[in-house]
């Protein structure tokens, strides 16, 4: 049989891999700037062999459950590319790989900080005060928004009770919706004041932020 001959070359820094009429670099990520990145910000790849312009290669991170996602750049050269890291409402431990049409870098790991704010219509407040005592449960409704293609929605987070007076009285969550959730269940809170008691609390519910994914955008392993 007929053999190919394979040959590597060295190029102000750069490895190539000929084969018969096929000559292209080899990509490879050095290092990551930061690897801990706030969702929606910016990060740097560093390394060689990216391609001169935008177009030969394209940043591919997974989020986890066979999500292959390219990120946007605001910066492209050879051996420094700069993209924006959404949340998408996945894992926050994902891979970065830096992918051409031949081959695929070694994987990097970075971590998203989360954007986690309060709910946009803020706190809720219930006061209980009867002089002769009672107890009861308050529903609270989460209002999560839906995350389109390349537009920002929300997730439920937490929620915390914050007391403005609390006399012979008190109010503890009976049941929350699951951490993640987009279309969530109502918050119940348990609350009592005995005789002469006074109550008055407010539920803050935090959201995270998150990004709706582009079909466009998905790659498949």
């Amino acid at each position: 049989m007929r053999s190919l001959l394979y040959i590597v070359l060295s190029w102000f820094g750069c490895v190539f891999l000929l084969l018969p009429g096929l000559a292209w670099a080899v990509v490879n990520v050095v290092s990551t700037e930061p690897s801990h990145v706030v969702a929606g910000s910016e990060l740097s790849l560093n390394g060689s062999g990216f391609g001169a312009v935008p177009g030969m290669s394209e940043v591919v991170a997974d989020y986890g459950s066979g999500l292959f996602y390219v990120l946007k750049h605001t910066f492209w050269s050879d051996k420094r590319i700069r993209v924006k890291v959404p949340d998408l409402g996945r894992h926050l431990h994902i891979k970065l790989r830096v992918r051409s049409a031949h081959q695929s870098s070694k994987a990097v790991s970075i971590i998203i900080k989360p954007d986690i704010k309060p709910q946009q219509q803020g706190s809720i407040r219930k006061a209980h005060a009867l002089s002769v005592g009672d107890k009861g449960e308050d529903v609270f409704k989460i209002s999560n928004s839906p995350a389109l293609c390349g537009k920002q929605g929300t997730l439920f987070d937490h929620a915390e009770i914050k007391f403005d007076k609390k006399r012979f009285a008190d109010a503890q969550f009976v049941s929350l919706p699951k951490k993640g959730c987009s279309r969530c269940g109502n918050i119940r809170v348990r609350w009592y004041n005995e005789p002469t008691g006074k109550l008055a609390y407010r539920v803050n519910i935090f959201q995270r932020r998150i990004e709706g994914v582009c079909s466009q955008r998905i790659r498949h392993q």
